[in-house]
């Protein structure tokens, strides 16, 4: 009987057969039937068949999905002023899908559905106006339509006015109203709103402040793993506000919002475990690690690249473990560059390139890191990864040994003293020397008690080329031991013992 009317132009008839085959009710479910009878409907000019085929089409469910046909569709449903379908064009019409973009006619249509009380388009059209990319802002259009669907108790609507009156956003700034909304959004579950209604408790806004209840909220939006309630339950945890403080329950937020991808968190995470206030499960700390290294944190690719390198919390691959490093070089990250300088000069994960590693040494080096001055230096001094260059390598010296380092200025000493790359001195070179000695440097002494023998570069001094030599001979350097002999015999026995005495209650600079 049904088919029959349908079969005659019954769009009534067509539109309830299509939902008999959608919805299985006395007959088998068959969206491609169903789909027949909605089109057959449609067509005859029944609104809800129209509008049905329309989301068949956009879902792809028991025809082909075609969101241009779908938008037809639903075009012929909203001209006759069909709300659900008016809705469904905006929202097509402002994500540019089946039709070209236009925020113009996804305004229309949304305004039109809004009006006759449809809450999807009244929260289209406030995103709509108060964002301003598809049509001009229009704050207190946006605000109008909050307000309308926030009656209808919508959670992300009351979230948005608690925003506005938090900021300002076309409406004045008003602490109490802002967390009136936030609390209604909050009391329906919103977890955006959960912890708004915790950081305004925390901070006194609207109303005394109340660690504990906040903490309450905060816990609530946790539970949705909202990232930015579980770092502040981090927090509170960390300074025992509202809760007994407990690094470990710190750590554990930290680690949870880190898993979220929170860099704050990460960043927490790292220092509780650097100050030994926390301890983290490898397994546990590699699954944040690999969160925050996959938005490009150059700090979580350097440490997620050492526990790949050395197997901890992991199993162990050095291939991988040397590409998360190079991720965080290739970012400039310090450590990271001279880890890579390293691994590429081993074979580790990294082919064995010299001229790899010299390049990952001197970007560290040019960003300071003594030691990666040092070994650059080095490395132009032995020409590996690049021809032997006494230049260069009396440069990067240098550069290490202005910042302390006692080996690279024994290298720069040696270039000043041979004119190896810089102008033959010295006396600099005698300066360099002391500087090194002062810290302890065996071979320095070494140098600096022959040129006090010699007396190159500073006045001869057997008194104190017997001090330096001595002390280097007590650390095992024979050809020191041979020159201390010499400058003995040029001192009396007093003279020698002085020496030996001075020798004794030396100590380091840095003592």
């Amino acid at each position: 009987m049904l088919e029959a009317a349908a079969a005659k132009g019954d769009g009534m008839a067509a539109f309830t057969l299509g939902n008999l085959h959608l919805t299985g009710r006395g007959v088998p479910v068959n969206k491609p039937e169903a789909a027949r009878w909605f089109r057959t409907g449609g067509e005859a000019g029944h609104l809800d068949a129209q509008y049905t085929m329309g989301y068949l089409l956009q879902q792809g469910e028991g025809v082909t999905k075609d969101e241009t046909e779908a938008s037809l569709w639903y075009r012929k449903a909203a001209e006759r002023d069909h709300v659900p379908a008016q809705a469904a064009l905006a929202l097509l019409f402002a994500e540019g899908r089946g039709v070209a973009p236009d925020g113009e006619a996804a305004l229309k249509y949304y305004l039109l559905a809004a009006e006759r009380g449809n809450v999807t388009a009244m929260m289209g059209a406030a995103r709509v106006s108060a964002e301003g990319k598809l049509v001009p802002e229009n704050t207190d259009l946006a605000l109008k339509w909050y307000k309308a669907a926030a009656e209808q108790g919508v959670p992300e609507a009351e979230m948005a006015l608690g925003a506005a009156y938090a900021d300002g956003k076309g409406v004045a700034v008003n602490a109490e109203e802002a967390s009136r909304w936030y609390r209604r959004a909050a009391e329906r579950g919103q977890a955006a709103a959960q912890f708004a209604s915790g950081n305004f408790l925390a901070g006194g806004r609207g109303g005394p402040q109340y660690n504990v209840e906040a903490v309450d909220w905060y816990r609530k939006a946790a539970t949705a793993n909202h990232a930015d309630a579980l770092y502040a339950l981090g927090l509170h945890y960390a300074n025992g506000r509202g809760v007994i403080q407990s690094y470990p329950e710190a750590a554990r937020y930290y680690r949870l919002a880190a898993e979220q991808g929170h860099a704050g968190a990460f960043l927490n995470l790292r220092r509780l475990h650097a100050e030994s206030k926390a301890s983290l499960d490898p397994a546990d700390e590699v699954k944040a690690y690999r969160v925050i290294a996959a938005q490009g944190n150059p700090d979580a690719q350097f440490l997620l690249g050492e526990m790949l390198l050395n197997g901890r919390g992991l199993e162990k691959n050095e291939k991988d473990g040397a590409w998360a490093i190079r991720l965080a070089a290739e970012q400039g990250h310090l450590e990271a560059q001279v880890r890579l300088g390293e691994l590429t000069a081993a074979d580790r994960g990294e082919t064995a390139n010299e001229a790899e590693s010299l390049k990952w040494y001197r970007k560290a080096a040019e960003q300071g890191h003594v030691e990666a001055a040092r070994i650059t230096a080095r490395l132009y001094t032995e020409g590996k990864g690049a021809s032997a260059d006494p230049v260069e390598a009396a440069r990067w010296a240098r550069q290490a040994a202005q910042t302390g380092s006692a080996e690279a200025q024994l290298v720069y000493a040696l270039a000043c003293l041979e004119g190896k790359g810089v102008k033959q001195d010295v006396r600099e070179a005698a300066r360099w020397l002391r500087l090194a000695a002062d810290q302890g440097h065996a071979p320095a002494q070494a140098r600096l008690g022959q040129l006090l023998f010699e007396g190159l570069g500073v006045p001869q001094d057997f008194l104190q080329a017997h001090l330096w030599l001595n002390l280097a001979a007590s650390a095992g350097d024979a050809a020191a031991a041979q020159q201390r002999e010499k400058a003995a015999a040029k001192r009396t026995r007093e003279q020698i013992v002085q020496a030996q005495e001075m020798a004794r209650n030396w100590r380091p600079v840095d003592e």
